[in-house]
């Protein structure tokens, strides 16, 4: 199962979808125009074209992740169906989990779909308040960290809630802590790492951290497939304000590196120990 290829046969097609599906055709049409290039790359001016609406006449700069979610939510808004009007009971995540997968079944959700739950514990009457929380990417802190193991120790780690409102005590100003953790890994797991830091002094973290070819999960995901493998890199020279971003890409069992126009073979070992930005691993049967 792969994008290209349900655009490309053009599977998208059979599904009863909420609209047009305007954006999933041209994409379809960017995948075939793509497919026909033989050249040693491919300038995507049409693709890049499907988004004048949301880009066109900014002057501010946009990046790599902008486009990234974009291209993302436009595709998987117009393949997933409706919104059924009633909502079966939940009880567990089990249960949250097939009904989310049911409203949200585009090539997109299939992918990259993942699911984490939030377990909230009133400091006062001690009840648990289970929050799900689908995902199609983690956000992980940078700052301070030297691995990914690290990154996902600190994005798991419980936080204090200092005003929170229990349901079962009626205490509506007690604290509360949230312990998050993952129930469901996706096929394609894409690792955000924050590395613009945007408050009162706005600046980029340039912490180099080790990223591994091969990614272990089975830590933070007991119990089910938590076995990765990286797929590409997406890397960001420069300073907050300008930069330029490259890319290295898993083609088969090849590593290419992409530089605009420069496209040329790259070794395993070329991918590591690089200033990354994002991250994609997908899941080892």
């Amino acid at each position: 199962m792969c994008i290209r290829d349900s655009f490309y046969n053009q599977q998208y097609r059979s599904i009863k979808a909420k609209s047009k599906m305007t954006m999933c055709n041209r994409f379809a049409e960017f995948i075939d125009d793509y497919s026909r290039c033989s050249k040693r790359y491919y300038n995507p001016t049409t693709l890049k074209s499907f988004f004048k609406e949301d880009f066109d006449g900014d002057t501010e700069q946009h990046d790599a992740h902008e486009y990234f979610i974009t291209l993302r939510e436009k595709l998987r808004d117009e393949i997933n169906p409706l919104f059924p009007k009633t909502r079966p009971k939940i009880t567990d995540a089990s249960s949250y989990w097939a009904f989310h997968t049911s409203v949200n079944n585009s090539i997109i959700d299939k992918l990259f779909s993942g699911l984490q739950v939030a377990t909230v514990t009133c400091e006062t009457c001690n009840n648990e308040e289970f929050v799900y929380e689908p995902f199609l990417e983690l956000f992980l802190p940078l700052e301070g960290s030297s691995n990914i193991q690290e990154c996902m120790t600190r994005y798991l780690t419980a936080e204090k809630i200092g005003s929170y409102s229990c349901d079962k005590c009626k205490n509506k100003n007690t604290r509360a802590v949230k312990q998050t953790h993952i129930s469901i890994l996706p096929q394609i797991l894409v690792i955000s790492l924050k590395r613009f830091k945007i408050g009162t002094y706005k600046r980029k973290i340039t912490d180099m951290i080790d990223y591994p070819l091969d990614l272990d999960l089975t830590k933070f995901a007991p119990k089910q497939s938590c076995q990765y493998t990286l797929i590409g890199v997406i890397m960001h020279h420069g300073s907050l304000d300008s930069g330029h971003y490259v890319s290295f890409s898993k083609v088969g069992e090849k590593w290419y590196l992409f530089d605009d126009e420069d496209v040329r073979p790259a070794q395993p070992r070329d991918v590591l120990k690089r200033e990354a930005y994002i991250l994609m691993y997908r899941q080892i049967d």
